[in-house]
């Protein structure tokens, strides 16, 4: 026997070890263990280990149910037949209708956890198409908002083109404007130079009361002018 050998084993569906002699000894093995050292190429059953048959020395083998059974057995169990009564019919029926009675508890039991966990299912089914349906409906309700809010986008650029587009309408209108009120004081100037001029057959009163006339068209277009400015400059 060598005393540093270590022993797996195959108990219990698993592998346990490495084990010595001695520990193998306290783990109850039997004759049918199967064993595996260092050396072997495939683990074998215990008995087939030459150190390990000491073991099983003082165990004795296992019974073989296909061989026959003692006579002394046999008579025994004749004599302990002997001493046995026959179970009365009432005794009999009683178990009959208390197998009956389990049988149908049992099925209506079965029955009842059925229907239970079947309408529990019909419940969650239910309860998952109301959310397929709300999460549907949340779909339909998110497409409309994005629909919704395309459609403000468009709205909103078109409403800023056609607002830059008056805009530019607006600032020609007003240069044309003051293109126009530019001119009108330029003449105007013109005409009260022509009236401060002499000229012959005029009373002084009336070249007065024409250059007061004339003072105040130049005012006006004066106003007209310095107002368009105002205008325009609210543009920019």
């Amino acid at each position: 026997m060598n005393p540093i050998k270590k022993y797996y084993i195959y108990k219990d569906n698993q592998q346990k070890g490495p084990y010595s002699f001695e520990e193998l000894k306290d783990l109850n093995i039997s004759r049918d263990t199967m064993i595996w050292y260092e050396g072997l190429e495939t683990w074998i059953k215990a008995l087939e280990v030459e150190e390990l048959k000491e073991i099983f020395k003082s165990i004795p083998p296992p019974i073989q149910t296909d061989k026959a059974i003692p006579p002394t057995y046999v008579e025994n169990i004749s004599n302990s037949n002997k001493d046995l009564k026959p179970v009365p019919i009432y005794k009999k029926k009683s178990i009959i209708t208390i197998g009956v009675l389990l049988f149908f508890i049992i099925t209506f039991g079965a029955i009842t956890l059925y229907n239970k966990f079947t309408k529990q299912d019909e419940i969650v089914t239910k309860q998952d198409e109301i959310v397929i349906k709300q999460e549907d409906q949340n779909s339909k309700i998110e497409a409309l908002e994005k629909t919704q809010e395309n459609r403000n986008a468009e709205q909103l650029i078109k409403k800023r083109a056609e607002e830059a587009a008056q805009r530019k309408r607006d600032l020609q209108v007003l240069n044309k404007m003051g293109e126009e009120a530019a001119i009108n004081l330029r003449a105007e100037k013109l005409k009260l130079e022509e009236i401060q001029k002499f000229q012959i057959g005029r009373s002084s009163s009336k070249k007065q009361e024409q250059v007061r006339i004339q003072l105040e068209k130049i005012m006006y277009w004066e106003k007209e002018l310095d107002r368009l400015k105002k205008e325009f400059e609210k543009y920019r």
